[in-house]
């Protein structure tokens, strides 16, 4: 069986932190790693923007569940859904995509995790893996699964 390997963000859907940034008004928050090459640097910048705000996890999943998935997006997966079985490797986090994963069918999403208390602060996040394309390959390949991303066998 062959898996086929997307990204999410400017893939599938339009980029999460753009809408917050717009939803906000905190123009700092439409910093990606092109401003901020390391994801870990760059998710930590976010984190103080918001505590400094005072922005919750509602609030960006609220910027989420604006967001439409790109034109043909959701065709196009069906699609592919009819010969392979599709993957989402992101570096979004489950508690801010899952709007967006109803809105692509649910498709199996390996993306990071935020740490959030009880009064829905996000006070960090655990990173899934910082090679996940390649991780995941070796993982599927043990269960005899071929990983098919960006049009080619990995």
């Amino acid at each position: 069986m062959h898996i086929v390997c997307f990204d999410m963000e400017g893939t599938l859907t339009p980029e999460i932190w753009e809408q917050v940034a717009l939803d906000s008004g905190i123009s700092e928050l439409n910093k990606t790693t092109r401003d901020i090459p390391s994801y870990s640097d760059l998710m930590d910048y976010r984190l103080q923007i918001m505590k400094q705000h005072n922005l919750k996890l509602a609030d960006i999943v609220d910027a989420t569940k604006k967001l439409d998935l790109l034109d043909g997006a959701l065709d196009f997966l069906n699609q592919v859904r009819q010969e392979f079985q599709v993957v989402i490797l992101s570096d979004t986090f489950h508690e801010i995509a899952y709007p967006l994963m109803e809105k692509l069918g649910y498709p199996l999403l390996l993306c990071h995790t935020l740490d959030v208390d009880a009064d829905d602060n996000i006070l960090g996040y655990k990173l899934r893996d910082s090679q996940a394309k390649k991780t995941s390959n070796l993982r599927f390949s043990i269960y005899g699964l071929q990983m098919l991303s960006s049009g080619r066998l990995l």
